[in-house]
């Protein structure tokens, strides 16, 4: 793929249809364009936020909304990218007032410390996680915290990097995508099992919770036995942004984890329809996660020769 530093990116939105935006920037290196061989542009990244599947508002008296993914997704399994589909579905059949126009995950940097990313870099993250959202027309990876921050960088931090890129951006596009509707909104898309630590200070800086609940929001996913009002009971300090806590559902009760995947690829075993094929084949072709040689059920001859079967 080549880049330039200023492009007239064409996408379709879910509608099916074509949207063009015309993007200018004084700073060369804030803008990003990614092209094929063909030089049709494939992706545009702006503060290494990409922007190329946002999809212009609905209504513009309605709130325009990013869903934000934050994690390792090492690796991404089809169950994180589900997550983002049922969401959205969520919020547009029980929120009216909400306009979901893209979503982003952001993997973080390897500096987090955690063992589940030894021996698999940010790059190889971030690849896995183009390869798993190539076929969405809403969803996109966000390289910037993995790697083009310095360090490992808190979530309020990648927050703000990623809604300031984003409205930036909309004032770089002309026209009516750019100036139409309210200003975009992120809000960060979490497991109740993560929201009930936020009233830990071990693990979250308190004025980092305050910053992300009041100025931004979050939409919990709610699994069978977790109870947000209980948290909320013993927190107070969450409390008081109730109001900014939406609660989404699980449709789908599903134990597919990163750790489940890493589990079963070292003994070996199938992850076909857990992760995304694309995903298992770069896995398998990098030699990640110490997985073992497959148990061996292809290629195997079968019990009836179709063709001989056809000229019965």
């Amino acid at each position: 793929m080549t880049t330039s530093a200023a492009a007239t990116a064409t996408s379709t939105s879910a509608s099916g249809k074509e949207r063009t935006q015309e993007l200018n920037t004084v700073d060369p290196n804030a803008l990003r364009i990614l092209r094929g061989d063909d030089g049709q542009v494939k992706a545009v990244y702006y503060k290494g936020v990409p922007i190329h599947k946002l999809s212009k508002s609905s209504d513009p008296s309605k709130q325009r909304v990013v869903l934000l993914a934050c994690g390792s997704f090492s690796p991404v399994t089809n169950f994180h990218l589900y997550m983002m589909e049922m969401t959205r579905d969520h919020l547009t059949l029980h929120h009216p007032e909400i306009d979901v126009i893209g979503g982003i995950i952001s993997p973080v940097h390897d500096t987090y410390g955690k063992s589940s990313l030894k021996g698999v870099g940010a790059e190889r993250r971030v690849r896995m996680l183009e390869l798993a959202t190539d076929p969405s027309d809403w969803v996109a990876v966000s390289p910037w915290e993995a790697m083009e921050a310095s360090r490992w960088t808190p979530t309020r931090e990648v927050m703000e990097h990623i809604r300031d890129a984003l409205r930036e951006a909309s004032k770089l596009v002309e026209g009516e995508a750019g100036s139409a509707g309210s200003p975009i909104q992120v809000k960060l898309l979490i497991g109740a099992d993560v929201f009930d630590t936020m009233s830990d200070p071990r693990i979250w800086k308190p004025s980092d919770v305050e910053t992300i609940l009041g100025d931004f929001g979050v939409i919990v996913t709610q699994r069978a036995g977790n109870n947000i009002k209980a948290t909320f009971e013993k927190a107070p300090a969450l409390k008081k942004y109730e109001s900014n806590v939406l609660v989404s559902p699980m449709v789908v009760e599903n134990n597919i984890s990163s750790s489940v995947v890493r589990s079963l690829l070292a003994q070996g075993r199938s992850v076909k329809h857990l992760i995304p094929d694309n995903v298992a084949e770069y896995i398998r072709t990098q030699n990640l996660y110490n997985a073992a040689s497959e148990l061996k059920y292809h290629d195997r001859p079968r019990m009836f020769d179709v063709a001989r079967l056809s000229k019965l």
